[in-house]
């Protein structure tokens, strides 16, 4: 049969329209790299950690400036220049000095009277009162003693003392004063007491010189060295242990000095020496003294004379 020899020769030829409609032979099994799914590369995730902006943001901690303008700290300078008036460290000591008193004291300086506060500074013009009963003690610095005794007026008629000169010179009114002065070595240095128109003078020596104007007698009494009194030009010498009184119309009376006269000088030059004693502690307060009225004077207070108080020796 013509169908059995065309399926015969079937698989051997095929006909041009058929193989028109044939496309490219498909294989029966699949294929091995076709059924292969490809491998998926994971999109790398990033995580917070690799975000390190904050980090590296240090703008903040470059910004200086605050403490770069230093002007406030300039103005320092502005405040400082009105407090350069320029106070004092140290002052020159008096040459004489009120250091004890032992009653009613007064000092007058320039026409005010006060009462005695030691230690305080004595000046040219400056007037010693004494009460009943009462004494003042001065010192000079460069050594020697003076008492003025009770009811008393004495009054610094002149003082100028240095390295090279002495010259003191006071008035008695009236009352009593002892000295006790060190050698004076210069030619022309000078220590006199005037009392009653009587003036005595000496070098070196312990004296005592009084007035009393009632009965309008002048009194110098030696008790060491020599001592000069001088009356309308005339001078006679009183020498150790002696005493001379001046009256009224220039009569004199010499003689030796009494025990009660003797026993004066002694208690005088014992005070003497416990203030010669105490002479540094006196100094050194009335420096104090002096200086705080320095200050004061130079920064406009009110107040003068503060920081020191009365000093007693205990005699």
């Amino acid at each position: 049969m013509t169908v059995i020899s065309v399926l015969a020769a079937g698989p051997q030829r095929v006909r041009a329209e058929d193989s028109d409609k044939t496309s490219t032979p498909v294989s029966t099994h699949k294929s091995k790299s076709k059924t292969k799914k490809p491998k998926v590369t994971p999109t790398p995730k990033w995580t917070s950690t690799r975000t390190f902006t904050p980090t590296k943001t240090a703008t903040p901690t470059k910004t200086f400036t605050p403490t770069k303008t230093a002007t406030p700290t300039r103005t320092v300078t502005s405040t400082r220049t009105p407090t350069a008036t320029p106070v004092p460290k140290k002052v020159d000591l008096p040459p004489l000095y009120l250091a004890q008193v032992e009653g009613e004291v007064y000092l007058v300086h320039d026409g005010d009277k006060k009462k005695a506060d030691p230690p305080q500074k004595v000046e040219a013009d400056d007037q010693i009162l004494t009460g009943k009963d009462s004494k003042a003690f001065l010192q000079f610095e460069s050594g020697g003693t003076i008492e003025v005794g009770p009811n008393s007026d004495m009054k610094v008629r002149e003082l100028n003392i240095s390295s090279n000169s002495f010259t003191a010179r006071f008035l008695m009114a009236f009352g009593k004063m002892k000295t006790t002065i060190h050698k004076l070595t210069e030619s022309k240095s000078t220590f006199e007491i005037e009392s009653g128109g009587v003036v005595a003078g000496v070098r070196g020596t312990v004296f005592e010189v009084g007035y009393d104007k009632d009965k309008q007698e002048q009194s110098t009494k030696t008790y060491e060295g020599t001592v000069y009194t001088r009356v309308d030009g005339k001078e006679q010498l009183v020498q150790k242990g002696f005493g001379l009184v001046i009256g009224s119309g220039g009569r004199t009376v010499l003689g030796p000095l009494g025990a009660s006269d003797i026993a004066d000088f002694v208690d005088f030059l014992n005070a003497s020496d416990k203030l010669e004693a105490a002479k540094q502690i006196l100094l050194k307060k009335l420096q104090e003294r002096i200086l705080n009225e320095a200050v004061n004077g130079i920064l406009g207070g009110k107040k003068k004379g503060i920081g020191v108080g009365g000093f007693s020796i205990g005699f």
